[in-house]
């Protein structure tokens, strides 16, 4: 016996596939997947869409590609221009923590007026201001942040640690 079963879910378009590997003819309609079932049990539905990669640097099959997209579909990066992602490039102090900041939906600073003596008017600004504030960071001294100096992993993983140890 058929069942059609209806799941009130919050996706836009796109093919859906459900279960694990088994893919069902799925239609979307008024904020609804509905699909037909032979028996029932429990399904997932999910989007079945591929990553549009805009990066002309960041090749299918490199063993960073899924990670790119991955942090790419939710805003975390946008690269280093529309074309670019730069992954052979090093990493700034002021690039990493508006990725860490934009990982965990973290808010930048608007207009900040506390903020490290040397944050600028760049894209980190408002993120560094929100970090000094939330004590993710205290700088390298003197007030500074040290925005465009590379940073090591050592440090990167002391950003993830600071919090934790406190």
């Amino acid at each position: 016996m058929k069942k059609k079963i209806y799941a009130s879910i919050g996706l836009t378009m796109g093919a859906f596939f459900c279960a694990f590997t088994q893919k069902l003819n799925c239609t979307f309609r008024d904020g609804a997947v509905i699909f037909t079932l032979d028996n029932l049990s429990l399904y997932v539905a999910g989007q079945d869409n591929k990553w549009q990669n805009p990066f002309t640097d960041v090749e299918e099959g490199s063993w960073y590609y899924t990670a790119v997209g991955f942090i790419t579909e939710r805003g975390i990066t946008t690269g280093t221009s529309p074309t670019t992602f730069s992954p052979d490039e090093a990493l700034t102090r002021g690039q990493f923590i508006t990725l860490l900041m934009r990982a965990y939906n973290i808010a930048p600073v608007e207009n900040p007026a506390e903020n490290f003596s040397d944050a600028g008017d760049r894209y980190y600004t408002g993120y560094l201001a929100a970090a000094k504030r939330l004590g993710i960071s205290n700088g390298v001294g003197d007030n500074r942040f040290a925005p465009e100096q590379e940073i090591t992993r050592r440090r990167c993983s002391r950003f993830f640690t600071m919090r934790s140890s406190s």
